[in-house]
């Protein structure tokens, strides 16, 4: 009988995708799966998503294929140890449990968002409605850590050569166009025409991210719906010709591979897609648009008023 990690081997191999990414590259893309792979259990011990649930399927198929390319290349396996230092994984806190776990016990955790970050920052957001807005160029600041830093004004994808079909024009009175012969992935790139606000939130209530975020407070909005239209409605007016717009964030394979970070279509909008290394965070987003394309940007400060009334603070 064949194996669940033959099938993804054999699936792999009809399709090698991943033939022309670099040593170091290969390894990164092992990462970032590893990022996804791993949670933090109730104990502080760090754990794996079951092969047969949900996204877990996808996780275990994607790193099924970037070990058996290891494989395939003759080369050794990097130690596990090294490369999950490198990884965006979960801090383990065994044999004490995780410290955010008291704190967000008995708490709705489901049709929520969640805004992680410093005590004092929170409380006057929840008492004031006192927001920070930030510029999407300034996550580039090489001073953020690995969970926030980005670059969110563009995002790409890598398609093997296999898939490409490139046409050049033939000589004068020969044939229209001579085909020609692709080496290696060819990168394509969605940029973004203008600077553009973006205000993060998660749809995710978890111990790991409190750590990511290096945040000892968490805002959960229990009415997600009343303070998006709220924060939405605050910024368009204090932000003549701009708009807001509202909704997860979808996360992308750089190979568009089949499975929940997929595209059917193929279109990516720069402003609403991360790379899948973000996927864990399930991040949902406010974005704010210009009628024109702007930059640079500075920040920009709103007020909403208490929001006593959709939103409750646990504090670590």
């Amino acid at each position: 009988m064949t194996t669940q990690q033959e099938l993804w081997q054999m699936q792999y191999r009809a399709k090698r995708y991943l033939q022309h990414l670099s040593h170091e590259d290969l390894a990164q893309r092992f990462n970032d799966i590893l990022a996804n792979l791993t949670v933090l259990i109730e104990d502080g011990t760090i754990g794996c998503l079951r092969p047969s649930e949900g996204e877990g399927v996808y996780w275990w198929t994607v790193c099924t294929h970037v070990l058996d390319e290891w494989f395939l290349r003759g080369e050794t396996l990097p130690r596990l140890g090294p490369l999950a230092r490198t990884a965006q994984v979960p801090r383990s806190t065994w044999p004490q449990p995780p410290q955010a776990l008291k704190a967000i016990m008995g708490r709705k955790t489901t049709n929520v968002l969640a805004k992680y970050g410093k005590r004092q920052h929170l409380l006057e957001t929840l008492q004031k409605g006192l927001v920070r807005v930030a510029q999407a160029s300034s996550y580039t600041d090489p001073s953020l850590n690995r969970a926030i830093k980005d670059n969110e004004l563009e995002i790409g994808v890598l398609i093997p050569a296999s898939e490409v079909k490139v046409k050049i024009p033939a000589y004068s009175g020969g044939p229209p166009v001579v085909p020609v012969q692709v080496r290696g992935n060819v990168a394509y790139t969605w940029r973004s025409k203008t600077d553009y606000y973006v205000y993060c939130l998660s749809m995710a209530i978890d111990c790991r991210l409190f750590d990511d975020f290096q945040a000892d407070a968490c805002l959960i909005i229990t009415r997600p719906k009343e303070f998006i239209e709220r924060l939405k409605s605050t910024f368009e007016r204090a932000m003549p010709g701009w708009s807001g717009v509202s909704r997860p964030v979808q996360y992308v394979d750089p190979f568009l591979q089949a499975g929940p970070l997929s595209t059917p279509d193929g279109n990516l909008d720069v402003h609403l897609c991360k790379h899948f290394r973000y996927s864990y965070q399930r991040e949902y987003r406010l974005v704010g648009l210009p009628d024109q394309a702007q930059r640079p940007l500075t920040p920009v400060f709103l007020e909403l008023g208490s929001l006593e009334d959709c939103c409750e603070m646990v504090e670590l």
